[in-house]
């Protein structure tokens, strides 16, 4: 209710809302204390097929378990591979059709309107500066700068891991026609979980810091 580009869209008449919500049922069923990964995945091949937008968040998570394996010991190959058969059950036959269609696997839309050009990286620059602008404020930075420097939280790794590789991506797009930063509102309910943890891990450390300060 506090995000003008989340109210905005959610009654537009696009798949925005539409999109994020299936995306934020993946991500939390990804990210809970015993992740689901068998309805997750099926979010992640879903929302492939809402927006190629999908197939992103689809390889960040994969990959970022893929990191935790190799890691260890937060998964195993097991639970990637399930990962990965439940993201291709809903997604892979549609891609497989369109290849064989059309010759490519996007839609005509976004060849038409993605120029990887110079220009095209500045519109998208634009495009995340009037989002961190309109949305965060000094405030919204300043809490994720705490979540990413004060928290161990695995929602903060995965959430800066999701923020880095979209925002890249936006760029290279150039961004949208639309105002209100339509292709990052899906971003919003991450953002909000990140700015929650900058907020718990501040607080912690200033308590901790308070109390060496009186010893």
């Amino acid at each position: 209710a506090a995000s003008s580009v989340l109210a905005s869209w959610a009654s537009a008449g696009l798949e925005t809302a539409f999109f994020t919500v299936i995306l934020c049922a993946g991500m939390f069923l990804y990210l809970r204390d015993r992740p689901r990964f068998w309805p997750a995945a099926i979010c992640f091949g879903i929302a492939s097929l809402i927006r190629p937008e999908g197939c992103i968040f689809f390889a960040v998570t994969w990959l970022f378990h893929t990191v935790r394996v190799w890691k260890g010991p937060g998964g195993s190959w097991r639970e990637l591979g399930i990962l990965a058969i439940g993201w291709a059950i809903p997604a892979a036959p549609h891609l497989i059709w369109r290849l064989l269609y059309y010759g490519k696997p996007l839609p005509n839309t976004f060849y038409a309107k993605v120029a990887y050009t110079g220009p095209a990286v500045g519109q998208g620059f634009v495009h995340v500066e009037q989002f961190v602008r309109g949305q965060l404020g000094l405030f919204g930075v300043f809490f994720i700068l705490c979540a990413v420097l004060l928290s161990r939280s695995n929602a903060v790794r995965y959430g800066i891991s999701m923020l880095i590789v979209f925002v890249l991506y936006m760029l290279y797009v150039g961004g949208d026609i639309y105002p209100f930063s339509r292709f990052l509102v899906p971003l919003v309910p991450l953002l909000a979980v990140m700015m929650f943890e900058g907020c718990c891990a501040f607080l912690e450390f200033a308590k901790r810091d308070r109390k060496q300060m009186a010893m």
